[in-house]
């Protein structure tokens, strides 16, 4: 992780200037050998690779030389599983990787700081959906877990997302599907009379979205519902199924962290003799403190995805490349130095005719 490469750098600032520092010093000791990579006819070790899990998907950057693969790296969303993997030695390793505990911790803490003694019935925000012909529920504390919540089951179940604030009837905030499915799952909250304080819920749903934990809480009788809300929570969210009614609470199920990881590591490994920086048809390249980082894409996607994790602070530019030139496709920043972004991707990436 980046908190390990550089001790002690605690805020984005004092991560750029330790990066610079290491980054120039490592230029120096970059093998000429390595700024011959990507011309045509000649060798493509693409030695290093970054790799990052969103939405389901592995995202992949192609680099040439170590500095410019870290930059792309910590510029990648902490929100999202990464990995930095090196392949210039016969077996390839991972230099770095986030996610792997991050966000399962980050659920259970939050699962654990609650305290709130308020009867279940009486808790403010309520999500539920109609599900083979039963209506699962569940209680939530605040506005934006209950619309995270409300948001991550999948639309072709009926669903609702009520208020409940104490200073007014209940409100529907939102709804989807058939009107008899949606009035029924209306029906069973507003007949909700649970007294199980939320402190004492014995069953817990967390989840990971975007570095924000949302956590639904279910009493004793509503163990079906709170695996159905488990189930329907996107896999390409790290989410756990707690069960609270020990003394010690226990793991009924858990997804994502370190099986991200892994995702990404197996997507390096398995492209990493094909995917190749010079024949790749996609590049980003970002401008920082007078000089250009290149990073190369085999997929579109994969090359939006690193485009938009580098700061607007920087002049960027994202290219496609055929035979029959270099397109621009995106671009921010100053003219002058996204010229400058785009003339290092043409001056290492000319056209091939196999191509």
């Amino acid at each position: 992780m980046i908190s390990s490469k550089f001790p002690g750098v605690s805020s984005k600032p004092q991560f750029d200037q330790r990066c610079e520092e290491w980054v120039t010093h490592e230029l120096r000791n970059v093998p000429s050998s390595l700024h011959s990579f990507g011309r045509a006819g000649e060798g493509d070790p693409s030695p290093y690779f970054v790799a990052f899990h969103q939405h389901d998907t592995v995202r992949l950057a192609i680099f040439l030389d170590l500095p410019t693969a870290w930059l792309f790296y910590g510029a990648v969303s902490n929100s999202w599983a990464k990995v930095l993997v090196d392949k210039t030695r016969s077996q390839p390793s991972t230099l770095a990787d986030h996610g792997s505990v991050n966000y399962i911790k980050l659920c259970r803490d939050d699962v654990n700081t609650v305290r709130d003694s308020t009867p279940m019935s009486n808790a403010p925000y309520v999500v539920a959906f109609h599900e083979n012909t039963k209506v699962r529920m569940a209680t939530l504390t605040n506005l934006s877990s209950a619309r995270a919540l409300y948001n991550a089951i999948p639309t072709h179940w009926a669903k609702v997302f009520m208020d409940r604030n104490k200073f007014g009837p209940p409100s529907v905030v939102a709804s989807h599907g058939a009107g008899k499915f949606v009035k029924q799952c209306t029906t069973e909250i507003l007949n909700d009379n649970d007294s199980t304080p939320l402190n004492h819920a014995p069953f817990v749903v967390a989840f990971n979205q975007a570095a924000t934990v949302s956590s639904a809480f279910f009493s004793a009788h509503r163990q079906h519902s709170a695996e159905a809300f488990y189930d329907a929570v996107p896999r390409d969210r790290a989410k756990v199924f707690l069960d609270r009614s020990k003394n010690e609470p226990s793991t009924l199920a858990i997804h994502g962290g370190r099986e991200f990881v892994k995702q990404c590591e197996s997507e390096v490994h398995k492209l990493q003799y094909s995917a190749s920086f010079a024949r790749s048809p996609y590049f980003v390249a970002f401008h920082q403190r007078n000089a250009v980082k290149v990073a190369a894409c085999v997929d579109e996607d994969s090359a939006f995805a690193f485009y938009l994790s580098v700061s607007e602070e920087w002049a960027k530019i994202l290219i496609k490349r055929n035979r029959s030139g270099h397109t621009r496709l995106r671009f921010h920043g100053h003219d002058w130095f996204v010229g400058k972004c785009e003339g290092e991707v043409i001056k290492l990436t000319p056209l091939v005719e196999s191509y």
